[in-house]
């Protein structure tokens, strides 16, 4: 039985490794098709733990690490455009440094991923993500300090 669920196990990782080889090579396409071209970084390897960038190089204040065409970023005007009758009167452009902003931006990310499931880029987002937000109430310190 423990060799049965241990070779499950490992079946499980290398699906999952698979999974991941395709999800980066999908990506890597996706931003390229749009213009974004890297910089001194590249994708994390499928059989890390966590998704990211790592630096393929020293990196210096100023150095541009990702080259991304205007028409390919989501950007607070698109999602003002896409959510103006949200907004209360008299809020047709809200400026960046607001929570409106950030609400319109977090909405308008919410609605690309779920209007777009097929997206290499919508693939590539963790299922679980791991973010302060997600902390429980007073856990933050302690799970820094982890």
């Amino acid at each position: 039985v423990v060799r049965g669920h241990s070779r499950e196990g490992e079946r499980e990782r290398e699906r999952a490794l698979l999974y991941r080889m395709s999800s980066n090579d999908a990506l890597l396409a996706w931003a390229s098709s749009r213009g974004i071209t890297p910089g001194p970084v590249r994708l994390t390897p499928p059989e890390a733990p966590l998704r990211g960038v790592l630096a393929t190089s020293p990196i210096s204040k100023g150095d541009v690490l990702f080259t991304v065409p205007m028409d390919a970023a989501i950007t607070l005007s698109q999602a003002v455009s896409k959510f103006a009758s949200l907004l209360p009167e008299g809020h047709s452009s809200p400026d960046n440094d607001n929570n409106e902003s950030i609400f319109l931006l977090a909405l308008y990310l919410a609605h690309y991923v779920e209007s777009n499931p097929d997206d290499p880029w919508v693939q590539s987002l963790p299922a679980d993500p791991q973010t302060p937000l997600a902390w429980p109430e007073g856990g933050a310190l302690e799970a820094l300090k982890a």
